[in-house]
Formats: C-alpha cells, sequence, structure tokens
C-alpha cells in the first residue's frame, strides 16, 4: 500500500514536506493555495530538495476553488492563468501529475452548461500541461452534479485526461 498526506496550504509548506517526509508517507498531496502555498510564495529549491532527500513522490493540486466552470468567461480565463502559474512551478519540482478539480456552475445553468464551460477549460489545461510536461487528472469533488455519467461524459471527450478519484474525503 502507498500512503501519502496533504500539506495544509495555511501553513509553511517547507515544515510541512519535512513533517509528511519524517512521518514515512510515500508521497505529498502537493496543494499550491492561498495563503502560505501560492506559486510565488514558496521556496522551489527548498521544497524539491526535500521532496528528493524523503523519496517522497508527488501529485499536484492546483486550488480546488478555481472556477472553470464559470458561466463567465472572464473568471474561467483567470482560473487558466492561475493553473498555468501552478504548473510552472510544478515542473520545476518534477511533478508529473497534477489535478485539477470539478467545478458546476449554479442557478439557472444546466449540467450541459456545466460540462461544455468545464471542457472549454480542461481542453486548454490539458494542452498547457503537456507542454509543461505534466498530465492533467480531473479530481471530482462534492457536487450532487459529480454522477458517474457526467463525468465519463468529459472523460469521453478529453480522452488525454485522466480522473483522479479521493477516497480519503
Amino acid at each position: 500500500m502507498i500512503l501519502g498526506f496533504p500539506n495544509n496550504p495555511r501553513r509553511d509548506l517547507v515544515e510541512e514536506v519535512r513533517w509528511i517526509g519524517e512521518s514515512k508517507f510515500d508521497f505529498v498531496d502537493l496543494f499550491l493555495e492561498e495563503d502560505k502555498a501560492t506559486p510565488d510564495s514558496i521556496d522551489t529549491g527548498e521544497v524539491k530538495r526535500l521532496l528528493t532527500d524523503y523519496g517522497l513522490d508527488t501529485v499536484g493540486h492546483t486550488p480546488y476553488y478555481l472556477p472553470v466552470g464559470s458561466p463567465s468567461k472572464p473568471l474561467r480565463s483567470a482560473a487558466v492563468h492561475e493553473a498555468i502559474r501552478c504548473f510552472e512551478v510544478f515542473r520545476r519540482l518534477d511533478v508529473e501529475f497534477v489535478a485539477i478539480h470539478a467545478d458546476w456552475p449554479s442557478g439557472l445553468f444546466t449540467v450541459d452548461d456545466g460540462l461544455k464551460f468545464q471542457i472549454e477549460s480542461l481542453n486548454f489545461l490539458t494542452d498547457e500541461a503537456e507542454k509543461y510536461g505534466i498530465t492533467l487528472l480531473y479530481e471530482p469533488t462534492i457536487s450532487k452534479e459529480n454522477r458517474v455519467e457526467n463525468i465519463e461524459r468529459i472523460l469521453e471527450a478529453m480522452p488525454r485526461l485522466m480522473l483522479l478519484l479521493d477516497i480519503g474525503h
């Protein structure tokens, strides 16, 4: 069995990775989020050294709250931009697999609208991720729209996108 542990992005990332390594986990679920683990606030050299020293594999996570499925195109564009900033950091850390989290619009928008919005963002992000040597993983979140048939539609529309099924929460 392989066991990993996520960093808490509200705490110092170097200390989090050190604790995960000292605790003998096999990998880090590395979240790049506010407020102490943002792409521009971490010491990538020290984090990479610790990952190497402890032999920790890493699964990268973009912020779970990125609105990649927003009905607003400017918000989706901002989400894509933030994910790409994360890709740059993950490349420096030699992370090969990175999760992007499902995001569904609320209110007057249908499931089909949500699929369209997400697929538009995810198509672009999958292409960008490949430029960084990253395989993008789609992680469903707690939402009534994250049913097997909807996830299947996204994965069928995007054969290069992989599924991350996190059973830890």
